[in-house]
Parts: C-alpha cells; structure tokens; sequence
C-alpha cells in the first residue's frame, strides 16, 4: 500500500499561507510597538506637564521652586537632593533664560541621567548616550537638536516672551518644524497632533 505525498502545488500554497501569515504577524508587530512606544513618551509628556504646572503653583504660593539641582549626583536623587530657587524676575525673558535654561533644564537633566526618568523608547543602547530628555530647545524631533539616533520619542521644552514654557514630544511619525507668530518669541498651538504631542505651562509674571 503507498501512501500519497503531497504535490508541488499543495507544497506551494502551503508555503504561500504560512509567508502571508508572517508577513501579517511582522505588520502586527511593528504597529503595536509603535503604538507602545507612543503610550510610553505620553506618558512621560503628562508627567513633564504635571511636574511643571506644580512648579508654577509653587512659584505663585511662595515665589520660588524646589528642583533637582547640582548635589543630585548619583543614582537614586531624591527629596535630600531638592534645593531651592526663586522664581521672581524683572522680565519673562529673563524669567525663560534664567529659571528655564539654568535651573529647570538641570532637574530634567538630573532626573533623566540618575534616575533613569524619561528615556526615550526609541533609542537603543545605554539611555545617556541619547542625551537627555527633555532637552532644552525649540522643535519636535530632530528639529530640536541633531540627536544621532533620530527625532522620534524627542521631547524639547522652551520658553516664550509670556512666561509660559512649552513642551514638545514627538510621538514618531516624522519631524515638525514649529511654526511662530510673526515677530514674536510665541509659538502656534497644534501643528499636527498626530506627529506632535504639544503642551504650555503659565508661570507667574511680576
């Protein structure tokens, strides 16, 4: 008694499933780690926004901010590495440079390099290779800075001539370049949400 084999045919359309199928499954993959990805840096954009919009109410109650300045140095900074700045300025623009660029930026800084804070999901290897995030600077990606890896997952914060600091996260779907109002420091709110996840914090203005 023989026992029939299967044909050429039936071997090829067996082949041809199970390659429609893996294709399907690298598809599927590809798009759930995209999307896990954004759920990851949103998540990281709330929590920036939050920590701003509790900073602002600090600075409002008591005209100053706690932060994570030069003694967090090590792994693990926390409430003993606070220290204390005051948030009063003759002017927004100093208000931006000054509080923005030399103390804010350093908190982010230090909470991302010790305390392992914001990484971005997109680039690979050791997190402090990536720079930090957020870094300081206008854009959303690497319209913001040169980033080896890439603009995606990239969050930029700066200030304009109202008081207010921005936040930019790209959310992987390619660079935005920011558009401005004409002849001022301000930005135009919601460029493209679907490529950017945008966000303002008021702070007090003596």
């Amino acid at each position: 008694m023989h026992e029939k084999g299967f044909s050429l045919i039936e071997l090829l359309v067996v082949v041809a499933i199970i390659g429609t199928v893996s294709v399907i499954g690298v598809v599927s993959y590809v798009g759930f780690s995209k999307s896990a990805k954004q759920q990851v840096v949103i998540k990281n954009h709330n929590k920036t926004v939050e920590w701003l919009e509790l900073k602002a109410l600090e600075c409002l109650g008591t005209g100053k901010i706690t932060y994570l300045g030069n003694k967090c140095s090590n792994a693990g900074c926390g409430e003993e590495q606070l220290v204390s700045q005051s948030c009063k300025y003759p002017n927004t623009w100093t208000l931006m440079m000054e509080l923005g660029y030399n103390h804010i930026r350093h908190h982010f800084r230090n909470d991302y390099y010790y305390n392992s804070n914001n990484l971005n999901p997109w680039h690979r290897g050791r997190h402090i290779d990536a720079n930090e995030n957020p870094i300081w600077g206008q854009g959303c990606g690497k319209d913001c800075q040169d980033f080896p890896h890439g603009g995606e997952g990239v969050t930029c914060f700066y200030g304009d001539n109202l008081g207010g600091f921005w936040l930019w996260t790209n959310l992987g779907e390619g660079d935005l370049e920011l558009e401005m109002v004409q002849g001022q420091t301000q930005y135009i709110k919601d460029n493209d949400p679907s490529k950017c996840l945008e966000s303002r914090v008021q702070f007090p203005v003596n």
